[in-house]
């Protein structure tokens, strides 16, 4: 992977933060905090996703190993 995940997830997270803030006075504040709730579900769903991913891939590559070994 080129760009790391954790960089893009915080951008994210900030940029919807900041807009958060801005739209303070435009937008019902109960509608901001939903947002930001599904933001955070978001970005650790697409972490554990991530997590996931990187394990199975691995796995993966430890099979090949033992099947080119064998």
């Amino acid at each position: 992977m080129g760009v790391r995940f954790d960089l893009i997830s915080g951008a994210f997270v900030t940029f919807s933060t900041l807009l958060s803030i801005y739209m303070k006075g435009k937008v019902s504040s109960e509608y901001l905090i939903i947002t930001l709730q599904i933001v955070i579900e978001l970005m650790s769903m697409l972490s554990i996703t991530v997590r996931m991913y990187a394990e199975v891939q691995q796995m993966m590559t430890s099979s090949q190993r033992i099947f080119e070994y064998t």
